[in-house]
Protein backbone atom coordinates (compact mmCIF):
# COMPACT_ATOMS: atom_id res chain seq x y z
CA UNK A 1 0.00 0.00 0.00
CA UNK A 2 3.16 2.39 0.65
CA UNK A 3 4.89 1.43 -2.54
CA UNK A 4 1.44 2.29 -4.37
CA UNK A 5 1.43 5.73 -2.96
CA UNK A 6 4.64 6.59 -3.52
CA UNK A 7 4.30 5.57 -6.98
CA UNK A 8 1.30 7.91 -7.24
CA UNK A 9 3.03 10.53 -6.09
CA UNK A 10 5.84 9.68 -8.10
CA UNK A 11 3.43 10.13 -11.46
CA UNK A 12 2.03 13.22 -10.52
CA UNK A 13 5.22 14.90 -9.97
CA UNK A 14 6.20 13.80 -13.54
CA UNK A 15 2.73 15.55 -14.95
CA UNK A 16 2.60 18.38 -12.81
CA UNK A 17 6.49 19.76 -12.55
CA UNK A 18 6.39 20.74 -16.03
CA UNK A 19 3.23 22.68 -15.96
CA UNK A 20 4.38 24.35 -12.73
CA UNK A 21 7.98 25.56 -13.97
CA UNK A 22 6.16 26.93 -16.91
CA UNK A 23 3.63 29.15 -14.26
CA UNK A 24 6.36 30.04 -11.78
CA UNK A 25 8.82 31.38 -14.79
CA UNK A 26 9.15 35.15 -14.92
CA UNK A 27 7.66 36.60 -18.05
CA UNK A 28 9.82 37.66 -21.00
CA UNK A 29 12.37 35.63 -19.12
CA UNK A 30 13.86 32.36 -21.46
CA UNK A 31 11.17 29.04 -21.26
CA UNK A 32 13.38 25.91 -20.00
CA UNK A 33 14.89 24.34 -23.29
CA UNK A 34 13.95 20.75 -22.62
CA UNK A 35 9.76 22.10 -21.92
CA UNK A 36 9.75 24.07 -24.92
CA UNK A 37 11.25 21.58 -27.38
CA UNK A 38 8.66 19.37 -25.70
CA UNK A 39 5.48 21.75 -25.95
CA UNK A 40 6.22 23.56 -28.48
CA UNK A 41 5.98 22.59 -32.34
CA UNK A 42 6.80 25.65 -34.25
CA UNK A 43 9.91 25.73 -31.87
CA UNK A 44 10.81 22.13 -32.99
CA UNK A 45 10.75 22.69 -36.19
CA UNK A 46 12.85 25.57 -36.08
CA UNK A 47 15.52 23.74 -34.58
CA UNK A 48 14.98 21.04 -36.95
CA UNK A 49 16.05 23.43 -39.62
CA UNK A 50 18.65 24.76 -37.94
CA UNK A 51 20.27 20.81 -37.67
CA UNK A 52 19.51 20.42 -40.99
CA UNK A 53 20.91 24.00 -42.65
CA UNK A 54 24.51 22.65 -40.25
CA UNK A 55 24.62 19.36 -42.06
CA UNK A 56 23.99 21.16 -45.08
CA UNK A 57 27.08 23.34 -44.94
CA UNK A 58 29.24 20.94 -43.39
CA UNK A 59 28.73 18.81 -46.07
CA UNK A 60 29.29 22.16 -48.39
CA UNK A 61 32.24 22.31 -46.00
CA UNK A 62 33.53 18.90 -47.14
CA UNK A 63 32.42 19.25 -50.86
CA UNK A 64 34.44 22.69 -51.10
CA UNK A 65 37.98 21.30 -49.39
CA UNK A 66 37.78 18.25 -51.45
CA UNK A 67 37.25 20.12 -54.82
CA UNK A 68 40.16 22.85 -53.40
CA UNK A 69 42.73 19.49 -53.35
CA UNK A 70 41.36 18.43 -56.38
CA UNK A 71 42.13 21.83 -58.07
CA UNK A 72 45.16 21.71 -56.27
CA UNK A 73 46.25 18.17 -57.53
CA UNK A 74 45.56 19.03 -60.99
CA UNK A 75 47.47 22.39 -61.07
CA UNK A 76 50.76 20.23 -59.64
CA UNK A 77 49.89 17.81 -62.67
CA UNK A 78 49.81 20.91 -65.52
CA UNK A 79 52.87 22.07 -63.79
CA UNK A 80 54.51 18.66 -63.97
CA UNK A 81 53.61 18.52 -67.66
CA UNK A 82 54.97 22.06 -68.82
CA UNK A 83 57.78 21.08 -67.18
CA UNK A 84 58.48 17.97 -69.32
CA UNK A 85 57.09 19.66 -72.15
CA UNK A 86 59.98 22.25 -71.99
CA UNK A 87 62.41 19.36 -71.05
CA UNK A 88 60.82 17.11 -74.48
CA UNK A 89 61.00 20.19 -76.49
CA UNK A 90 64.61 21.32 -74.86
CA UNK A 91 65.98 17.54 -75.64
CA UNK A 92 64.31 18.11 -79.48
CA UNK A 93 66.43 21.57 -79.96
CA UNK A 94 69.78 19.89 -78.57
CA UNK A 95 69.20 17.03 -81.36
CA UNK A 96 68.62 19.35 -84.05
CA UNK A 97 71.45 21.36 -83.09
CA UNK A 98 73.83 18.09 -83.32
CA UNK A 99 72.08 16.45 -86.52
CA UNK A 100 72.91 19.91 -88.18
CA UNK A 101 76.35 20.26 -86.58
CA UNK A 102 76.59 16.99 -88.16
CA UNK A 103 75.57 17.85 -91.51
CA UNK A 104 77.60 20.71 -91.63
CA UNK A 105 81.06 18.74 -90.62
CA UNK A 106 79.79 15.85 -93.43
CA UNK A 107 79.43 18.52 -95.75
CA UNK A 108 83.00 19.69 -94.82
CA UNK A 109 84.37 16.42 -94.74
CA UNK A 110 82.18 15.07 -98.02
CA UNK A 111 81.84 12.40 -95.41
CA UNK A 112 85.41 10.92 -95.82
CA UNK A 113 86.80 11.25 -92.12
CA UNK A 114 83.53 11.47 -89.79
CA UNK A 115 81.06 9.70 -92.19
CA UNK A 116 80.86 7.42 -94.45
CA UNK A 117 78.18 8.88 -96.79
CA UNK A 118 79.49 11.76 -98.89
CA UNK A 119 78.02 15.01 -98.61
CA UNK A 120 77.60 16.02 -102.75
CA UNK A 121 76.17 14.29 -105.44
CA UNK A 122 77.91 15.90 -108.48
CA UNK A 123 81.54 17.32 -108.52
CA UNK A 124 81.57 19.77 -111.64
CA UNK A 125 84.72 20.83 -113.45
CA UNK A 126 86.72 23.36 -111.59
CA UNK A 127 87.36 27.01 -113.70
CA UNK A 128 89.83 29.08 -113.88
CA UNK A 129 92.43 27.44 -115.93
CA UNK A 130 92.16 24.00 -113.59
CA UNK A 131 92.80 24.91 -110.24
CA UNK A 132 89.96 27.87 -109.68
CA UNK A 133 86.33 27.17 -108.05
CA UNK A 134 84.50 24.60 -108.47
CA UNK A 135 80.54 24.29 -107.53
CA UNK A 136 79.05 22.12 -104.91
CA UNK A 137 76.33 19.74 -105.15
CA UNK A 138 74.26 17.91 -102.42
CA UNK A 139 74.56 13.99 -101.26
CA UNK A 140 75.14 11.11 -103.11
CA UNK A 141 78.32 8.49 -103.54
CA UNK A 142 82.05 8.23 -104.17
CA UNK A 143 82.49 11.78 -105.16
CA UNK A 144 84.46 13.07 -102.55
CA UNK A 145 87.47 10.39 -104.11
CA UNK A 146 87.02 11.62 -107.43
CA UNK A 147 87.47 15.43 -106.30
CA UNK A 148 90.72 14.30 -104.45
CA UNK A 149 91.78 12.95 -107.45
CA UNK A 150 91.10 15.65 -109.88
CA UNK A 151 93.24 18.05 -107.40
CA UNK A 152 95.73 15.84 -107.29
CA UNK A 153 96.19 15.57 -111.05
CA UNK A 154 95.53 19.39 -111.43
CA UNK A 155 97.87 20.13 -108.20
CA UNK A 156 100.48 17.94 -109.93
CA UNK A 157 100.42 19.87 -113.11
CA UNK A 158 100.05 23.17 -111.85
CA UNK A 159 102.87 23.18 -109.39
CA UNK A 160 105.19 21.41 -111.90
CA UNK A 161 104.62 24.32 -114.62
CA UNK A 162 104.99 26.99 -111.80
CA UNK A 163 108.73 25.64 -110.88
CA UNK A 164 109.83 25.26 -114.46
CA UNK A 165 109.00 29.72 -114.51
CA UNK A 166 105.32 28.94 -115.11
CA UNK A 167 102.93 31.04 -112.59
CA UNK A 168 102.20 30.23 -109.28
CA UNK A 169 99.25 28.67 -108.94
CA UNK A 170 96.44 30.00 -106.17
CA UNK A 171 93.72 27.44 -105.84
CA UNK A 172 90.43 27.48 -103.97
CA UNK A 173 87.76 25.22 -103.64
CA UNK A 174 86.55 22.52 -101.34
CA UNK A 175 88.75 20.80 -99.01
CA UNK A 176 88.55 17.21 -101.10
CA UNK A 177 89.77 19.05 -103.96
CA UNK A 178 93.01 21.52 -101.99
CA UNK A 179 93.97 18.50 -100.17
CA UNK A 180 94.14 16.64 -103.58
CA UNK A 181 95.87 19.64 -104.73
CA UNK A 182 98.52 20.00 -102.10
CA UNK A 183 99.23 16.27 -102.23
CA UNK A 184 100.00 16.58 -106.02
CA UNK A 185 101.91 19.58 -105.86
CA UNK A 186 104.11 17.83 -103.36
CA UNK A 187 104.49 14.94 -105.54
CA UNK A 188 105.29 17.63 -108.22
CA UNK A 189 108.18 19.01 -105.42
CA UNK A 190 109.53 15.78 -105.38
CA UNK A 191 109.93 15.33 -108.82
CA UNK A 192 111.82 18.65 -109.33
CA UNK A 193 114.24 18.14 -106.60
CA UNK A 194 114.79 14.55 -107.61
CA UNK A 195 115.90 15.76 -111.24
CA UNK A 196 117.44 18.80 -110.02
CA UNK A 197 119.89 16.72 -107.64
CA UNK A 198 120.21 13.56 -110.08
CA UNK A 199 120.41 15.73 -113.39
CA UNK A 200 117.71 15.76 -116.56
CA UNK A 201 115.75 18.58 -114.96
CA UNK A 202 114.21 21.69 -116.05
CA UNK A 203 116.66 24.08 -114.76
CA UNK A 204 116.58 28.52 -115.21
CA UNK A 205 118.78 29.16 -118.03
CA UNK A 206 122.38 29.31 -116.81
CA UNK A 207 121.84 29.97 -113.51
CA UNK A 208 124.41 27.88 -110.77
CA UNK A 209 122.93 24.13 -109.58
CA UNK A 210 122.56 26.07 -106.10
CA UNK A 211 120.66 28.94 -106.71
CA UNK A 212 118.42 26.83 -109.08
CA UNK A 213 118.10 24.86 -106.09
CA UNK A 214 117.20 27.57 -104.05
CA UNK A 215 114.51 29.09 -106.37
CA UNK A 216 112.51 25.47 -106.59
CA UNK A 217 112.74 26.00 -102.69
CA UNK A 218 110.98 29.50 -102.37
CA UNK A 219 108.48 27.90 -105.08
CA UNK A 220 107.63 24.98 -103.49
CA UNK A 221 107.72 26.41 -99.78
CA UNK A 222 104.94 29.50 -101.36
CA UNK A 223 102.93 27.14 -102.71
CA UNK A 224 102.79 24.24 -99.58
CA UNK A 225 102.19 27.39 -97.66
CA UNK A 226 99.45 28.73 -99.68
CA UNK A 227 97.85 24.98 -99.69
CA UNK A 228 98.08 25.54 -95.77
CA UNK A 229 96.39 28.22 -95.24
CA UNK A 230 93.05 27.82 -97.54
CA UNK A 231 93.18 24.20 -96.03
CA UNK A 232 93.32 25.94 -92.59
CA UNK A 233 90.42 28.28 -93.74
CA UNK A 234 88.02 25.94 -94.99
CA UNK A 235 87.97 23.89 -92.17
CA UNK A 236 87.07 26.70 -89.96
CA UNK A 237 84.49 27.89 -92.25
CA UNK A 238 82.93 25.40 -94.61
CA UNK A 239 80.38 27.04 -95.80
CA UNK A 240 82.29 29.86 -96.89
CA UNK A 241 84.71 27.98 -98.50
CA UNK A 242 81.57 26.10 -100.42
CA UNK A 243 80.63 28.97 -101.56
CA UNK A 244 84.12 29.68 -103.20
Amino acid sequence: MKICKLTTLAALCLLVAPALAWAQHVPGSPVPYGYRYNSDPQFRAQQEQMRQESERLKRQYENDRRAAEQRQFQAQQEQFRLQQQRERQAFELERERLRLQQQQRNQYYGGGYSNPTPSWNRWNQPQNGGYGNPSWGGYGNNQYQQAYNEGQQEGYQACWQAFRGGQQPTPTGHPAYLEGFQVGCQRASNEYTRRQQYGGGYGYGNSPRRDRDRTGEVIIGGILGIMREAIEMCRQNPIACQKN
